[in-house]
């Protein structure tokens, strides 16, 4: 299934929702990637060619990264918010 742009953004935007919401999840457990088998459990995919280097998420000191890291669900719902709402959908 491909996406265009602005339904990948808004997927972007469901998916970063549910992790503010599950902060204690980890990203291959969004439930339902079953679905979206192509977008290696990130749909900024679409926007960047599958390329990971030219996504301001994919970048090591990024707020994937950070989210990823943090230990605590207060941290992991700040970053995941700053991730959800790093695109807009219009």
């Amino acid at each position: 299934m491909e996406l265009t742009k602005k339904e990948a953004y808004s997927k972007h935007r469901e998916v970063w929702d549910w992790f503010y919401h599950h902060p204690s999840k980890e990203k291959y457990e969004w439930p339902d990637w079953e679905k979206y088998p192509f977008y290696m459990f990130c749909f900024l995919c679409v926007v960047h060619n599958n390329d990971c280097n030219k996504c301001p998420l994919g970048e090591k000191s990024g707020l994937y990264w950070k989210w990823n890291d943090a230990k605590s669900s207060k941290t992991r719902k700040k970053y995941a918010a700053l991730i959800r709402d790093i695109v807009n959908e219009t």
